[in-house]
């Protein structure tokens, strides 16, 4: 868990970083801010004296690295995942409020389960934003969902 002050050293070091991130950053007080394959705004400019972070999901594509911020309490949780270092995994997608197709990466964890003959199994281990598809869906949203499964098929099953 981090304080206020460390959450915004650990900010300044992503954005000194020059990556770019796709995802969302959630004030207390404003509508959320949406960054699409864009560094990360300067930490004071977002913060006016009495509001904070409430949570974000942030996913860096060069680095295949999601960065979740969650704010509990008084204190900061900062979770980061590089999805390249989960073996087992998958993409599901969603459509936002505002048509942007989410992608959410689901992590499984090969497990040996007493209820298959102890055999290993995948288990879900957890799921975090992964960045957002550029191709937007329109209003027909099944024509899109069997455009795009129709496409993806075609690329050998791709499922990520």
């Amino acid at each position: 868990m981090k304080n206020f002050e460390d959450l915004k050293t650990e900010f300044i070091a992503l954005r000194e970083s020059k990556d770019n991130f796709e995802g969302y950053i959630l004030l207390s007080d404003k509508e959320p801010l949406i960054l699409e394959s864009a560094p990360l705004p300067d930490f004071d400019s977002l913060h006016n004296g009495s509001n904070f972070i409430v949570e974000s999901a942030l996913f860096c594509k060069e680095r295949k690295t999601c960065i979740c911020i969650r704010q509990i309490n008084d204190s900061f949780l900062v979770q980061r995942f590089c999805l390249e270092s989960y073996p087992h995994k998958n993409f599901e997608r969603f459509i936002t409020i505002d048509n942007r197709v989410a992608k959410i990466a689901q992590i499984w964890e090969e497990v040996i389960d007493e209820n298959c003959e102890n055999l290993p199994v995948l288990k879900h281990k957890f799921s975090v934003f992964a960045g957002f598809e550029s191709q937007e869906f329109s209003q027909d949203f099944d024509k899109d969902l069997e455009v795009r499964d129709f496409e993806n098929s075609n690329k050998g099953g791709e499922n990520g």
